[in-house]
């Protein structure tokens, strides 16, 4: 079972020297499914809008694969607010298959809290494909695109991927949206890439790129 409720989350904006500049609460709807009393999975509300996909050459560490930026439109959908734990995993590895076994315990770094890393794109489908069996909601990986655009939270300002060190999930990053830690220290899966363009599949399906 699950409920809609409101998350209130603190964003922090610093400058190069890691200097505090800005701090602002956000107020994001989401909503939480309850696996059981210990086990949830909470998700947000991402509003439609439009960005600029990629980075521009100006901006440090920046690659080919990033350009050219290009505007995109996205539709209104909803993330995990946090990457997935291996509490979750565990719970839907527990549930009938869809198309394939999923090992309970694909973690090198273990603990309940921690995130599942040792996961191919395959095995992310089935377990978003067990999800919507559960709940009867549409649960899928999301488009390079929509990942991209849920983490910076309406920010257009680069952002660090270090200090290089594990915190499972925790209070040390979150985004504009109110997802914590989307956009650091773990490869994401996304379902579509919006830049196979030149050959092959132009819509980028079935394209793990991280």
């Amino acid at each position: 079972m699950g409920e809609w409720l409101d998350f209130t989350d603190e964003v922090v904006t610093v400058n190069g020297k890691g200097e505090e500049i800005k701090r602002e609460k956000v107020t994001n709807r989401g909503y939480k499914y309850f696996f059981s009393k210990k086990t949830f999975l909470e998700m947000i509300s991402i509003p439609s809008g439009q960005y600029l996909i990629g980075a521009p050459k100006s901006e440090l560490g920046w690659k080919l694969s990033q350009s050219p930026q290009s505007p995109v439109n996205i539709q209104a959908f909803c993330l995990s607010r946090y990457p997935i734990t291996q509490r979750q995993w565990r719970e839907v590895a527990k549930l009938e298959p869809v198309n394939i076994e999923l090992n309970p315990y694909p973690a090198h770094f273990e603990g309940y809290d921690r995130p599942v890393e040792q996961i191919n794109w395959w095995e992310a489908v089935e377990f978003c494909d067990r999800l919507s069996r559960l709940t009867g909601l549409n649960y899928r990986l999301p488009a390079e695109k929509e990942w991209e655009y849920a983490c910076r939270g309406g920010y257009i300002n680069p952002f660090s991927l270090w200090p290089d060190n594990f915190h499972g999930f925790s209070q040390l990053f979150r985004g504009g949206l109110g997802l914590w830690r989307q956009s650091v220290q773990l490869w994401s899966l996304w379902g579509r890439s919006t830049r196979m363009r030149s050959q092959g599949n132009h819509t980028g399906r079935n394209v793990c790129r991280r």
